[in-house]
């Protein structure tokens, strides 16, 4: 007996777009799907296409709102969902006929609780730009509590495994059950805090080697509008303060504040050289001093300042160590002396803003 899969599509002013998007969620050779389309007030043609191939399609159910933004779209879905797998698919994208026919195998057969898959980027009009592969974790893993936060540490939240929630496939028991929701008030990095507090409640996750989702680089994209300091802003106090609120009632004397601390730290190791290319230390040192909450951002570097050798454990001698200097600078500003030391470390030089 097969078992439901909900796939949900979010969709707003895509018209150039969606009819691929949904043809090839239509030409799956897994069949036992729903397909939940959340029109977010679309100005153009996107809700008469919407109306037209739920009106082709049974399985097609329409679901028209004002315009409030992809995670509330999302949430939507989530809501109305009614299989046993949840699919996130953007109305820009379009998935590989076997997608839904292969993760279902690794799920439904072999019990894990969360499927991964690769990805291309593709341009505008279908062109092949760049695989999204993570070659090194092609493989199928079983946590207890210590392995899980050492793969959230130094896999998942260095970005090797894929935080889109459009490169995973999850158990909508797991989700409701723990009320993993989508933050709605967030710009930039609500799939990275989905997919992590999702990724607190999973025992068994698998990651298979077929490239079955196409993920379009649009011009003009939500993440190209966004400067560097809204992403700073974003990812190291907004996102990370829902982490924390996460890691707190999942298991509050597990997640002590030293612990919690080294997530941020691996937040920071992962982001730094995104926020530092062509900005600065000093500047990025500047955003975090004017984040909203100033005390917060100090307790965790003092924190993580007491916290060498489990900095260099997580990421090497040498990458722990420029971590753990970073961490120093941002307590007493002192730019010469970290240039300085990592300058040795590294033998490469920091650019100076």
């Amino acid at each position: 007996m097969t078992q439901l899969i909900s796939i949900i599509i979010p969709v707003y002013n895509v018209e150039y777009f969606l009819p691929k998007c949904l043809d090839s969620v239509m030409k799956q050779t897994y069949r036992d799907f729903e397909v939940l389309l959340i029109d977010d007030g679309s100005t153009d043609g996107s809700a008469r296409i919407c109306d037209e191939y739920a009106s082709k399609y049974e399985c097609c159910r329409v679901f028209h709102r004002q315009n409030a933004g992809v995670a509330a779209s999302r949430n939507i879905g989530l809501s109305q969902a009614r299989g046993k797998y949840i699919v996130f698919l953007d109305s820009d994208d379009y998935i590989e006929k076997e997608l839904l026919a292969k993760v279902y195998e690794q799920m439904e057969t072999q019990k894990y609780d969360i499927c991964s898959y690769s990805a291309r980027r593709v341009d505008e009009v279908g062109n092949h730009l760049y695989d999204i592969y993570f070659v090194d974790m092609i493989t199928g893993l079983q946590f207890d509590d210590e392995s899980r936060d050492l793969f959230l540490w130094k896999k998942f939240l260095q970005y090797k495994t894929g935080w889109e929630c459009c490169f995973h496939v999850f158990r909508r028991d797991i989700i409701e059950q723990n009320q993993i929701r989508f933050d709605e008030k967030l710009r930039y990095a609500e799939d990275l805090i989905f997919t992590f507090e999702y990724m607190l409640y999973v025992e068994r996750w698998i990651k298979i080697p077929d490239v079955l989702y196409d993920y379009t680089l649009r011009n003009g994209s939500a993440t190209k509008e966004l400067d560097r300091k809204e992403m700073v802003d974003g990812i190291m106090y907004y996102a990370f303060l829902r982490i924390r609120e996460r890691l707190k009632k999942k298991d509050s004397d597990r997640y002590r504040a030293k612990r919690i601390s080294l997530f941020y730290a691996a937040l920071l190791h992962y982001f730094y050289p995104i926020f530092a290319k062509n900005v600065g230390i000093r500047r990025v040192r500047k955003w975090l001093e004017d984040s909203p909450d100033l005390a917060l951002q100090k307790q965790l570097f003092r924190l993580l300042s007491l916290q060498k050798k489990k900095l260099k454990k997580l990421f090497g001698d040498k990458e722990g160590t420029k971590l753990y200097n970073m961490v120093r600078y941002f307590l007493d500003g002192n730019e010469r002396l970290y240039v300085k030391r990592c300058s040795r470390l590294l033998h490469v030089k920091e650019k100076r803003s």
